[in-house]
């Protein structure tokens, strides 16, 4: 066998492996739900502490109230793989 046709059968065979190495290594696609729990700090004007607290309670405020925002917790609820279809 020449060196040519040598060369040529090598490259074939790393072709050859090299796709069958990326089917195994391909990613797959999945969809995770999370639960979190978020703490927010709410800006509002009131008389006192008390009535403050209703205002936020009763949800008397919208998101321009809102001065900050960190999530305390969060848990995975669910997972599952998107089959291709």
């Amino acid at each position: 066998m020449r060196y040519e046709q040598k060369a040529e059968l090598q490259d074939s065979n790393k072709a050859r492996m090299y796709e069958e190495k990326k089917k195994q290594d391909e990613l797959k696609t999945f969809n995770v739900v999370i639960s979190e729990q978020i703490a927010k700090t709410i800006r509002v004007e009131a008389k006192n502490i008390d009535e403050a607290e209703n205002i936020v309670n009763e949800g008397k405020y919208d998101n321009s109230d809102i001065i900050d925002e960190d999530t305390v917790d969060w848990m995975i609820v669910d997972s599952e793989e998107i089959k291709d279809e």
